[in-house]
């Protein structure tokens, strides 16, 4: 077990913040994504979809180690 230290408060908040901010983006992609008519851009989004929603699962994961709840509103709605 190691002795890590706990996330000051700032540094929970920066990582709230973040979170938010990359849900919104998730979202907004799941969108173009959707509508999307070109197949070169619908793979362009649908890679950043991926890249993004693995950065934001392993934000979720440190909520969870600091034994924080991570937002209401989580992204987790669509699997490209």
């Amino acid at each position: 077990m190691t002795n890590k230290p706990k996330m000051s408060g700032s540094e929970l908040g920066a990582l709230w913040m973040t979170y938010h901010k990359k849900g919104v983006i998730l979202r907004m992609l799941e969108y173009f994504i959707e509508k999307a008519d070109d197949p070169k851009a619908k793979d362009l989004m649908s890679s950043l979809w991926k890249q993004l929603h693995q950065k934001v699962v392993e934000m979720k994961t440190m909520f969870e180690n600091e034994g924080a709840t991570p937002p209401e509103g989580s992204p987790k709605r669509m699997s490209i």
